[in-house]
């Protein structure tokens, strides 16, 4: 029996609530700079690094050659387990974006700057929205890749993760994973160079 991280559990909470936070001072001071938790999407970033440690401490012994039979898991089986885990809260958060847009009082003022968003192309984003792809972009959402669930963005980024673990990650070589860090922390200075914010991806203009 592994030994289970409870701390882990506080900092995925607290960072959970950092996100929360966040977006409701959004509404209140729209100016980022001024948002009082302005740093709080790093969260996000948190999510993934803590994901990816928890994926590899789960499963790392289970798959390849070299697991041990009574605990040895298929690619397939791997796979099924993640999706067992992760995508049943995604239909959920479909339906209820879907219903939130609908009944949205702004939408079909103004503020749509005249775009008809018809019940076809409706549905076609609300049949994406179930298997977590990304959609076309719908009135007073930003630009958000996953238009009626916005945050579903970070989930879908964890699908091709977890794919590419289970497909090869689990595989790769310490040395390989070192260089993967380094080449992956020079991609991150330089964006947060380029842009001087990091807290981009949720959007088809910056994904």
């Amino acid at each position: 029996m592994k030994t289970h991280y409870q701390v882990l559990d506080g900092l995925r909470g607290t960072a959970a609530l950092s996100v929360v936070l966040f977006h409701i001072f959004e509404w209140v001071t729209p100016d980022w700079a001024h948002n009082p938790l302005h740093h709080s999407y790093l969260a996000v970033d948190f999510f993934f690094a803590l994901s990816g440690f928890v994926v590899g401490y789960a499963y790392d012994d289970r798959l390849g050659r070299d697991a041990e039979p009574k605990l040895a898991l298929s690619t397939w089986g791997f796979i099924k387990r993640r999706l067992i885990r992760l995508h049943p809260v995604v239909p959920v958060a479909a339906v209820a974006g879907l219903l939130g847009f609908m009944f949205d009082p702004n939408v079909g003022t103004a503020q749509t700057m005249g775009i008809a968003i018809s019940p076809e192309k409706l549905m076609l984003i609300f049949t994406l929205s179930l298997f977590l792809l990304p959609t076309p972009v719908l009135p007073n959402t930003f630009g958000e890749t996953h238009s009626i669930n916005g945050p579903s963005w970070t989930l879908f980024l964890e699908y091709i993760a977890n794919l590419l673990y289970g497909l090869f990650g689990h595989r790769l070589k310490r040395t390989l994973h070192i260089v993967l860090c380094i080449v992956s922390a020079v991609a991150l200075v330089l964006v947060a160079l380029r842009f001087n914010l990091l807290g981009y991806g949720w959007s088809w203009r910056t994904y």
